[in-house]
């Protein structure tokens, strides 16, 4: 899966995200939806757990861009937030 993905960041996923949540956040709900698997978010990347057979995963990781991850920091502070579509580059 190691590629540009394209992410919409819709108003349900601000409504429902949980501030300062790596696996909750907007970003994370976001990127869950559009790969259909487990995220986790920090300040500047995301990691999407690819499975690997059994019970065995492989974590990829992708960049945030910059708009995103200024977008990420005033939904952490409770900013307001509008929907968005960013990009997130495999690293």
């Amino acid at each position: 899966m190691k590629k540009n993905i394209r992410v919409e960041v819709t108003q349900e996923d601000i409504d429902e995200g949980v501030r300062r949540a790596s696996y909750k956040c907007m970003m994370a709900r976001a990127i869950a939806r559009t790969v259909n698997r487990v995220v986790m978010v920090t300040a500047r990347s995301a990691a999407i757990d690819e499975p690997m057979g059994g019970s065995a995963t492989k974590r990829l990781w992708y960049e945030l861009t910059d708009t995103a991850i200024r977008r990420l920091k005033a939904f952490d502070d409770g900013e307001p937030v509008k929907p968005f579509v960013t990009i997130i580059r495999g690293i």
